[in-house]
C-alpha cells in the first residue's frame, strides 16, 4: 500500500513539472509571436507629386544628384524626413501653399538683405 502511495506522489510531482514546462513553453511562444514582424508591410502613399510640390522638390535638388536620382530618393519616407524642403517667401507668393504635399517637411528660409 505504501508503494502505491509513493507512486501516486511521484506522478503528481511529474505533473507539476510538466505543467511548469508547458507554461514556460507557452510563455516563450507568446513572447516570440509578439515580436514577429507583421505580414503586411505598412502601405505608403505612392501617388505622383502634383506640379506645385514637384517644383519645390526640384528647386531643393542638390547639385550632386541628377533629377532622376533626387526624385527617386525623395519617394522614400525616410529621405523626406532627412531632407526638409526649404521654401522662400518668393516661392510662397508665386505658389499655392495649400497645394503642397503634406508628406514632405517644409521650412521657411529667410531671405538676406533686409
Amino acid at each position: 500500500m505504501r508503494n502505491g502511495r509513493r507512486e501516486g506522489v511521484k506522478k503528481r510531482r511529474g505533473a507539476g513539472q510538466r505543467f511548469v514546462a508547458y507554461a514556460a513553453f507557452a510563455l516563450v511562444s507568446c513572447m516570440c509571436w509578439a515580436q514577429a514582424p507583421t505580414i503586411k508591410p505598412p502601405t505608403t502613399n505612392n501617388q505622383p507629386l502634383n506640379p506645385t510640390t514637384l517644383a519645390v522638390v526640384l528647386a531643393n535638388k542638390p547639385e550632386r544628384f541628377t533629377q532622376e536620382e533626387w526624385l527617386h530618393m525623395m519617394e522614400k519616407p525616410v529621405h523626406r524626413s532627412l531632407y526638409p524642403l526649404f521654401v522662400t517667401q518668393a516661392m510662397l507668393d508665386t505658389l499655392d501653399a495649400t497645394q503642397l504635399d503634406r508628406r514632405f517637411q517644409y521650412q521657411i528660409e529667410r531671405t538676406q538683405g533686409r
